[in-house]
């Protein structure tokens, strides 16, 4: 018998972190992909769900930009803005495209066109569910392709259904899509960035820490077992299927993690040393505080009062009533109203 015959088998986490690629990629589909995956969309939903001072900067933005109503300068067309389409007027409209243009960089409108040439209705659906076709020798896309879940485009029943670009002149198709976003000077032509996207990295990082205190509250950041089989060592796939078994009953949704190893003596018993972190209270508390204001200043969030946000130690908010009026006053003029006026 071999005394040195170790074989040692552990469960771990998944590695590093990845920040998502903002790529277009032109394939051999009719439509242009948003990201690697073409779900580009999805990490900046998942940041306004699990990040909870974007999601207030957020939301902040969403409420000054929306208001409380619309209305037309002349009350004779004020009958104009009532009807939409039969469901929803065009404030109800509204309130959905700021949404969709805060929160992802861009909006959509589908317009139905009238017998007459004119336009009947008009339709929101989520940004995210449609993608570009490809640009003419022009520059001009055409066409754009709406698809309920992309990453099941494959499907029968979830094939990209076309439809064309929104053109006045253009009398034939009665149901045309119109695409907004903003010019990007670096090469991104086909899709629009939100306006916070340079805190993105401090997005992905305030996720990155939300997740590890987690984890290490339920797992007390030490592994929740270490297990010797001592005996002959089986053959590889045995092992697996051991390892397997043990990952199915031991490494449920609190993500337990534990060490598997493989002896023919107790004499071979691994020592297994947990090393715990001496500075991570501090460490974490300094990189809280630089990645909140950055997404801060990613928003143009003059002053963190205007969210209900004070420092330790300071005063109330009654006693800033004068920063509050003046920070506000600044991000209605330089945050909200622009929005307003290009929708």
């Amino acid at each position: 018998m071999s005394k040195n015959k170790i074989t040692l088998d552990g469960f771990q986490f998944d590695g590093a972190a990845r920040l998502p690629q903002y790529v277009e990629l032109l394939r051999r589909e009719s439509w242009v992909k948003y990201g690697e995956t073409n779900n580009l969309y999805s990490s900046f939903q998942v940041y306004y769900q699990n990040v909870p001072i974007h999601r207030s900067c957020l939301q902040a933005k969403i409420n000054g930009i929306q208001g409380k109503e619309l209305t037309t300068e002349d009350p004779a067309h004020q009958e104009l803005i009532m009807f939409a389409n039969p469901n929803e007027d065009i404030y109800s409209l509204y309130k959905k495209l700021v949404k969709d243009y805060v929160v992802l960089g861009s909006f959509g409108v589908q317009v139905i066109r009238s017998n007459d040439g004119g336009i009947a209705h008009y339709y929101h659906t989520p940004i995210d569910k449609w993608r570009s076709g490809k640009a003419g020798e022009d520059d001009i896309v055409r066409d754009y392709y709406f698809c309920e879940q992309w990453d099941r485009h494959r499907e029968p029943r979830y094939v990209p259904q076309r439809v064309a670009y929104f053109n006045m002149e253009n009398t034939e198709d009665a149901r045309q899509f119109y695409y907004y976003k903003d010019y990007e000077p670096n090469g991104q032509f086909y899709y629009g960035y939100p306006a916070y996207i340079s805190a993105v990295p401090s997005l992905q990082l305030a996720t990155e820490i939300i997740n590890h205190h987690l984890t290490s509250v339920q797992n007390s950041m030490t592994p929740s077992m270490a297990l010797s089989l001592v005996g002959e060592i089986p053959p590889a796939e045995e092992r697996q299927n051991i390892l397997d078994k043990l990952k199915m009953l031991y490494g449920g949704t609190n993500g337990q993690k534990f060490f598997l190893n493989f002896i023919e003596s107790n004499e071979q018993k691994p020592q297994v040393d947990v090393i715990q972190p001496t500075t991570t209270d501090g460490l974490y508390e300094n990189i809280d505080k630089l990645v909140t204001q950055n997404i801060i200043t990613a928003h143009q969030i003059t002053s963190p009062l205007l969210l209900g946000i004070r420092e330790s130690g300071t005063s109330g908010l009654g006693s800033n009533k004068d920063e509050i009026l003046v920070s506000y006053n600044h991000f209605i003029n330089t945050s909200c109203k622009p929005v307003q006026r290009l929708i």
